[in-house]
């Protein structure tokens, strides 16, 4: 019996975090999961997985923007998942966010030496997970892949003690975040980076450990034949960089804006301040906050996530700047809070950026604990301010799934995170009537959209021809008895963001002209759920097929070429 609590008590962090990581995601997963269908994304990297089921080859057979080893670690749940497969893939990517949070608020507390007591890790990794409810749009996706195996390397590689008996774990560490790196492009420079950061510089192993995954992609594509494909489109897809690199414009100054704040409110003068005027400084640090709680909340309230995650992220880059500027905490911590603003940068080059970032706005959450930490003159009101932080985060993520209008800007509405209605409107079960759906509720517009997709394939099969589906709706090929013809499940950005990927597609619809049934979808699947009918008139493929293919039949939300 000793010995049993003895061994708990050795892995009581491990433990502690497969408890919360079970509990948390568990609990997101059936308050969450099983609402809403996103016509528009729901589904891409399921159905691109089951290609690779399917023996062809990225890059060389089909086209793919990202890099390739979400697909690999996706297609075995393609494969077994069954009918239920969109619902466990929503579960997969709770758990994975569930311990996420876990690993970055021990990381944190670790690091600054516990100073919130026992109740410190489990408070700030409740904290860390509720931001990932909020405006988070739970499928499958690189990003969260490429999150997961960064911080579980780091973790690793933070917890290894110094010499040789921390050799494998070590080398464990770099070579996870090696594999990070396959997951998505913009994690390539974070392994070396690191290996440098952390002094293992002149460690061949690191080295080595860190650069195995991308030699052995590399020589894998040389063999197959799709080492130059995967290069053009691979580097070709920049649309993501000048999405963030517009976000990094227009915000931005939130980030001055918050470090300002900060020296004002700790008693720091950026100027020449008289000691007497220390006290309206402070409370001109404190009307800044105020002010930018303000503008946050009505973000949170009425507008979508995209501005309410960047105005949060760079404000928070702030707050970190004074701390790592002028307070100085240990050189260790400083290492641990810049690799995480490293990290989230990583993250927010994706093609759903706001949403990354919010995700993570909790896990953003956690150095500013060190402010509480050196203020509050009584461990309880430590306690309490955490406690209130984590209850503000799991209140915004309940009310995530709702949609409110805009009191003051005529037809805007802030939309839940499925893209889809709000959960109480979520009501047609898509059991039975989308393969892979089981378990899933739309809404009364999206049902209707999916119904009519149904009669839209049974006309073209009643031609006796293959068919193929554009722009949206990749998940139908997840688990429908047709393959898809085409080199692409979903014919969209930031998938075709090059011409000469546009022109490819195109090569394939002219290659089977004749012997394929094109069905287009009229309307923008992210508007339908509010039955909003915005004409698709792009990409190239959609615009090229209505000029150059003759019209053969339409039903309500598709149009059926040949």
């Amino acid at each position: 019996m000793n010995f049993i609590l003895a061994w708990i008590y050795k892995y009581r962090t491990v433990l502690g975090g497969l408890l919360f990581t079970a509990a948390a995601g568990g609990l997101a997963h059936a308050a969450w999961s099983s609402s809403g269908w996103n016509v528009a994304q729901d589904g891409m990297l399921l159905a691109t997985s089951r290609r690779i089921l399917e023996g062809q080859v990225p890059y060389r057979d089909f086209i793919w923007s990202q890099m390739p080893l979400a697909l690999w670690l996706h297609a075995p749940l393609t494969a077994w998942a069954g009918d239920a497969l969109f619902l466990q893939a929503r579960a997969i990517i709770w758990f994975q966010l569930a311990a996420l949070a876990w690993i970055w608020a021990w990381m944190v507390n670790r690091v600054l030496r516990r100073p919130l007591g026992a109740l410190g890790l489990p408070l700030m990794a409740v904290i860390a997970f509720g931001g990932a409810g909020y405006s988070f749009l739970p499928i499958e996706s690189d990003t969260v892949n490429a999150l997961f195996l960064s911080t579980l390397g780091l973790a690793l590689r933070l917890g290894a003690p110094a010499g040789p008996s921390g050799s494998a774990r070590r080398w464990l560490g770099y070579s996870l975040l090696g594999l990070a790196a396959l997951c998505k492009q913009s994690f390539w420079i974070f392994p070396p980076a690191v290996v440098l950061a952390l002094g293992d510089g002149r460690r061949l192993s690191a080295w080595l450990a860190a650069a195995w995954p991308m030699m052995g992609l590399i020589l894998y594509l040389s063999i197959v034949g799709a080492l130059y494909a995967a290069w053009q489109q691979v580097f070709t897809g920049t649309l993501p960089l000048v999405w963030y690199w517009n976000a990094l414009i227009a915000y931005s100054m939130n980030g001055l804006y918050a470090y300002l704040a900060m020296r004002w409110m700790e008693g720091v003068p950026p100027l020449n301040v008289p000691a007497k005027a220390r006290w309206l400084q402070r409370l001109a640090g404190a009307g800044m906050w105020g002010l930018t709680a303000v503008l946050l909340a009505r973000l949170i309230l009425y507008t979508a996530a995209a501005k309410t995650a960047a105005m949060l992220f760079w404000s928070l880059i702030g707050a970190w700047s004074y701390f790592l500027l002028e307070r100085r905490p240990a050189a260790r911590a400083d290492v641990l809070i810049g690799f995480l603003a490293w990290w989230l940068g990583l993250a927010a080059c994706s093609f759903d950026d706001q949403r990354v970032l919010v995700l993570t706005a909790g896990i953003m959450s956690l150095p500013l604990l060190i402010w509480i930490w050196r203020i509050a003159p009584r461990r309880w009101i430590r306690v309490a301010g955490v406690a209130a932080t984590a209850a503000v985060w799991l209140a915004l993520s309940h009310y995530a799934q709702e949609v409110r209008p805009d009191p003051l800007v005529s037809r805007r509405y802030r939309s839940p995170p499925t893209l889809d209605a709000p959960r109480g409107e979520c009501v047609y079960s898509l059991t039975g009537v989308l393969a892979g759906g089981a378990g899933l509720n739309t809404s009364s517009n999206v049902y209707a959209v999916i119904l009519d997709l149904h009669e839209a394939v049974r006309r073209a099969e009643q031609t006796g021809h293959a068919y193929a589906i554009l722009p949206d709706m990749p998940g139908h090929w997840a688990r429908s008895t047709a393959l898809n013809p085409l080199p692409l499940d979903w014919v969209a950005n930031p998938e075709l963001s090059d011409s000469a990927l546009q022109e490819q597609v195109v090569r394939a619809l002219e290659s089977r002209r004749g012997r394929l049934v094109i069905i287009v979808q009229k309307f923008q699947g992210r508007v339908l759920w509010r039955d909003e009918r915005r004409q698709y008139n792009w990409p190239l493929p959609v615009a090229y097929t209505r000029k150059y293919f003759k019209r053969i039949a339409e039903t309500q939300y598709f149009e059926l070429y040949q």
